[in-house]
């Protein structure tokens, strides 16, 4: 090996050295031993924000599989159900219609069944997991650059419509919201082909209308939470919304000193190795 050959060499070392693959942070579903008897689902207090000092939790004996998995997330659920004896909308703030399922996948469940006479049964459901529950280490964990999620949804009833946006916060502890994808397998690879908008979910979870947010590739890089929220509209008596699985995906960034280190680390190593190759 010549000398003209150790700058592509050293740049090749480099280059290997801060490659990093994607990740999954989040994982939830796509198991039937979640739990072993349908559960209730427990938010809190009701409202229309989603708290984010407890945990919803289904039950005691919740995910007792959970290896690999993700099993603790906020969120929230509300409906919102109209009949033509109604002059104004009845809204109830989550119920025992917002359960798990136990079956074969369990999955979550929001269902609602109204009067004959109904028009409108609405609802909306909705998952986040943050940092300090997929990564250890919480807020001193290392910094997260986000690279994908995907979910699976399913709806039943006469009318119903189905749709999903993803939820992520970043660095700047502004939450986000993405376009609307349908019923189904929904995901993508690449964040900076979605477009999002400014979001609150402490606010209001059901709220779509913020403004579009301007995100470059950089932006993604130290993500602090994500999850998802599920609107299931429908025109009949019947709505039945389904959330089977949901994943996020991501890679750590090195930090700063660990890439000079690095980087120190292999310019000592050159002097031997053009000794080598003499």
């Amino acid at each position: 090996m010549k000398n003209h050959l150790i700058q592509p060499l050293i740049v090749s070392l480099l280059s290997m050295t801060f490659v990093v693959n994607a990740d999954v942070l989040v994982s939830w579903g796509e198991a039937d031993d979640i739990v072993t008897g349908s559960k209730t689902m427990n938010e809190g207090s009701p409202s229309k924000s989603v708290n984010f000092s407890s945990y919803v939790n289904p039950a005691p004996s919740y995910y007792p599989n959970d290896t690999g998995k993700t099993p603790y997330f906020y969120g929230q659920a509300y409906r919102v159900l109209q009949s033509t004896t109604d002059a104004n909308p009845t809204e109830t703030i989550s119920d025992a219609n917002w359960r798990l399922i136990n079956a074969s996948p369990d999955y979550f469940y929001a269902s609602n069944n109204g009067p004959a006479d109904t028009t409108t049964n609405n609802y909306w459901h909705s998952y986040i997991w943050q940092k300090e529950d997929f990564l250890s280490g919480g807020d001193t964990a290392p910094t997260v650059s986000l690279s994908g999620m995907s979910i699976r949804t399913g709806d039943n009833g006469s009318g119903v419509n189905t749709s999903v946006r993803f939820i992520i916060e970043l660095y700047d502890s502004a939450f986000y919201i993405s376009e609307s994808f349908g019923e189904g397998t929904q995901s993508f690879t690449d964040p900076t082909t979605v477009a999002w908008q400014n979001y609150d979910p402490t606010v209001d979870f059901s709220d779509f209308t913020g403004s579009a947010a301007s995100l470059s590739a950089s932006d993604f890089e130290n993500l602090t939470s994500a999850g998802a929220v599920v609107q299931a509209l429908s025109s009949g008596r019947y709505v039945q919304s389904r959330v089977y699985g949901m994943e996020v995906q991501g890679v750590a960034i090195p930090e700063a000193g660990s890439i000079a280190l690095l980087s120190l680390g292999l310019l000592v190593m050159i002097p031997g190795i053009r000794r080598k190759l003499k």
